[in-house]
């Protein structure tokens, strides 16, 4: 026989465009997605730190369940006694995130920042790019301010100018010399953090109440995550007789305190794991359907070949012939459509790094490495081979008679091969039908959940004022002054700042006291969220007052000092009665303060949860914890407009009253509870995507091999015509014959959706992962284009005329 040539199966694929055209397409965006979403996971979740050893990294802490907290920080008090203790880690270091305002010879910026200990980048097990890492003098009281500068800041801002280092930077108005150059895989706190500072650590003055830093570890060779427990453990219960004055006799118990010892990799991962197990699974799904559909395509292609195998297999070519014939032809058709899709994959993936939201780690650096590029190949020779193989194993089963004759007794294997795959193309698009009904009405039922203040028309402008530049009296008339400039802007209706925004990066619990409620000895003293506000902050968050009034400009002064509270803090102190004229206070070196108002309470950190009691101190506080007044505050501005527009203007109003002070880009405050939906929100889009790309997929595979079936029963179809079937009759029988196949793909379907939705169960919200109405609708859907994807080949068999169908006998 005369060998074929890839030319000649070319030229054999561009005369069939429609079958060429659908089959690359449905190839490529198939393997399109699963290269995408392998590189992501295998940035995300498989390899998400970029560390020497990071099986040895953990993330270490506290658990309180008797204070309702499951994470609980350290103190540098307790990390000191902690890390002088401690026999079974190379390392610890804490760190925290911030924001710094830059100074220099452009305009000054507030960038990302982090304060660390002096082994923080020991402890990661990385090595500087250019310079040093901080010393441990560098992090005691009086040591020389210094920073490290990231990778990508040392790029983007200097150039890589090697003169960078030893060159004094302001942040936060006083100079800091640029000690060194952190390499790009340094992405703790954030992958953002463009400049570290040493976390100042006083021996006098260790601070052991302030549970509020992150802690990382690098596990000692020989020792375990058991051991590390342990050891924390056992340093956990020495606390109280180190510093008794924070932690009385009791307390640690009654807390419940216990250590909670992590790898660092689960931390860091964190609530993205479900989201991108989910789309891996998503993309998993996609691929079979899309193999399913080009199975079925192959089926009726083959079925229109069967005159040209029978010749072939008449002269002489037998099952290895025949196999390295479709061979040939099918890898043509998979390596373009893997070509094609690695390139969408590739594009796929810029795109997400380029947009990654902050929550999902790594993403900001996922590329298409080795072990994507390999999954790419093994796709295109399984794939390929697959399709290869079944018409062959078709041909063989037959004889070249009735190949050549168009004719097979009993039921042809075809036939069972295309039922099947149409059984497993149903059954898996419901799957997805069913997870993304899921997804949405979860999405909608959060969009739903107030968050207890108005967040549409607001613009959040975060103002960090250096500390040493603005003593607590001119932070206060700065306050001030601001926000009656602002107030000026046209379209401005309301102004008012707050230290720590809802769903912000910072929150702020603490104890306090309450009056008519003393705290007896050992007992756990009650806890808030605490904020620090002006007189304005809840009228410009549109936060509702149940009782009394919000706090005003004078209330924090010497005179008279008020406090306003929650209806959750005020319903769970005095159930049943008024707050108003309650005492409480900060701690016990504290004034009292007078409870005037009690004010809607509100979703802090995620719509998921339930409010959390708060209470609200004036940010112009005169007491004796004047000093502590926080140096950033968060003005909120509520618009009559599209609160964008106003950005220039508001940044202008700024820029007249603090010209060298740095400044962030003002954000709605939409756009904050966007974020902390993000997992959803994505998870919701992505499977929505994947169910419609699933459907238009199962509707070509359902026509497919329904057309396929009707071409083979053309005689029979003739016949029944001839002896008298009307058009309906005939095409009734197609789609019933089709529609049972179909029936029993959404029976398959149905038993695999509900362990499938387990997978998505912690990701729902106010939806049952079994609710009958989304059930319903995407069995019904489903059921209704396929049904509508078997009546065309059904529409077409009803006008066969019984001559034409007869001709051939």
């Amino acid at each position: 026989m005369t060998m074929t040539t890839p030319g000649l199966h070319l030229r054999r694929l561009a005369r069939t465009p429609l079958f060429t055209g659908v089959v690359l397409a449905t190839l490529a965006v198939t393997i399109g997605a699963v290269v995408a979403v392998f590189a992501v996971v295998d940035r995300v979740l498989i390899s998400p730190l970029p560390y020497p050893d990071p099986d040895r990294l953990l993330s270490i802490g506290f658990t309180a369940p008797g204070l309702g907290y499951d994470e609980v920080p350290f103190s540098i008090g307790v990390f000191e006694h902690v890390r002088e203790g401690q026999r079974v880690f190379d390392g610890m270091a804490l760190y925290d995130e911030a924001k710094v305002g830059v100074s220099g010879d452009a305009e000054p910026v507030r960038v990302d920042a982090a304060v660390v200990t002096a082994a923080f980048f020991r402890t990661l097990g990385v090595r500087p790019v250019a310079g040093r890492f901080f010393a441990p003098e560098e992090g005691r009281p009086g040591g020389e301010p210094v920073v490290v500068l990231s990778e990508n800041a040392w790029s983007r801002r200097f150039g890589r100018d090697p003169a960078v280092l030893d060159r004094p930077l302001r942040v936060d108005g006083v100079a800091h010399r640029v000690v060194g150059i952190a390499p790009r895989e340094v992405m703790l706190p954030s992958e953002d953090t463009e400049l570290w500072k040493p976390l100042i650590v006083d021996p006098a003055d260790l601070q052991p109440g302030q549970l509020v830093y992150p802690a990382l570890a690098r596990l000692a060779e020989g020792t375990d995550l058991e051991a590390a427990t342990a050891e924390l453990g056992r340093l956990l219960y020495q606390v109280d007789d180190r510093f008794p004055e924070v932690f009385s006799p009791g307390l640690l118990e009654q807390a419940g305190f216990a250590p909670r010892v992590l790898p660092l990799k689960e931390v860091v991962v964190g609530e993205a794991e479900a989201p991108m197990l989910v789309v891996l699974a998503t993309a998993v799904l996609l691929l079979l359907i899309g193999c399913a559909n080009v199975a079925n395509l192959f089926l009726v292609r083959f079925e229109r070949r069967r005159d040209e195998v029978g010749v072939r297999m008449a002269l002489g070519a037998d099952r290895g012939a025949l196999l390295r014939h479709f061979l040939a032809e099918s890898l043509l058709l998979t390596l373009a459509g893997a070509v094609i899709g690695g390139a969408l994959g590739i594009a796929a993936v810029r795109a997400a790094a380029d947009l990654a939201p902050p929550s999902i780690p790594g993403l900001a650096q996922v590329g298409v490495g080795a072990p994507t590029l390999a999954l790419v190949a093994g796709l295109t020779l399984v794939v390929g081979g697959l399709l290869a193989l079944a018409p062959v194993w078709l041909a063989t089963r037959h004889e070249v008679a009735s190949l050549l004759r168009g004719a097979t007794t009993g039921r042809p294997a075809g036939v069972r091969v295309g039922n099947g795959l149409i059984v497993a193309q149903v059954a898996l698009a419901l799957v997805l039908l069913v997870g993304a009904g899921l997804m949405v009405r979860s999405f909608r039922s959060l969009v739903a959940v107030g968050p207890g203040f108005t967040a549409e028309n607001a613009l959040v402008l975060p103002i960090e004022l250096p500390a040493a530049e603005y003593p607590p009296a001119r932070r206060v008339e700065l306050w001030r002054q601001l926000r009656e400039r602002l107030a000026a802007v046209p379209g401005v209706e309301a102004v008012g700042g707050v230290h720590n925004i809802p769903f912000g990066l910072v929150r702020q619990n603490s104890s306090l006291a309450i009056e008519d409620h003393p705290t007896e000895p050992g007992e756990l003293p009650p806890m808030a969220e605490y904020q620090y506000i002006d007189g304005g902050y809840h009228e410009a968050l549109g936060i509702p007052v149940i009782e009394g009034r919000t706090l005003r400009d004078t209330d924090g002064g010497a005179g008279y000092r008020a406090v306003v509270v929650d209806e959750a803090f005020a319903r769970r102190w005095w159930p049943g009665q008024s707050a108003l004229g309650k005492r409480i206070r900060n701690d016990l070196y504290d004034d009292w303060s007078v409870i005037v108002g009690v004010v809607g309470s509100v979703r802090f950190t995620s719509l998921k949860d339930e409010p959390r009691p708060a209470v609200y101190f004036p940010l112009n506080d005169s007491g004796p914890r004047a000093a502590e007044l926080p140096t950033t505050l968060n003005m909120v501005l509520r618009t009559g407009d599209e609160p964008s527009r106003l950005i220039p203007a508001v940044l202008r109003a700024v820029r007249e009253l603090a010209p060298t002070l740095p400044l962030e880009r003002p954000r709605p405050l939409a756009a904050l509870i966007g974020r902390s939906m993000v997992h959803t929100t994505a998870t919701s889009v992505l499977l929505t995507a994947a169910a419609l790309a699933a459907l238009l997929l199962a509707t070509v595979g359902i026509y497919a091999v329904v057309a396929y079936v009707t071409a083979r029963r053309t005689r029979e179809i003739g016949l029944r015509t001839a002896l008298g079937a009307t058009p309906g009759g005939v095409r009734w029988l197609v789609v019933r014959q089709g529609a049972a196949v179909v029936a029993i793909g959404l029976a398959v379907g149905l038993a695999a959706a509900i362990p499938a939705t387990r997978f998505i169960a912690s990701l729902l919200f106010g939806v049952d992962r079994l609710d009958p109405t989304t059930w319903a609708a995407g069995v019904l859907g489903l059921g209704l284009v396929a049904v509508a994807a078997c009546y065309l080949p059904a529409w077409r068999a009803s006008r066969i005329a019984p001559m034409d169908a007869l001709r051939p006998e």
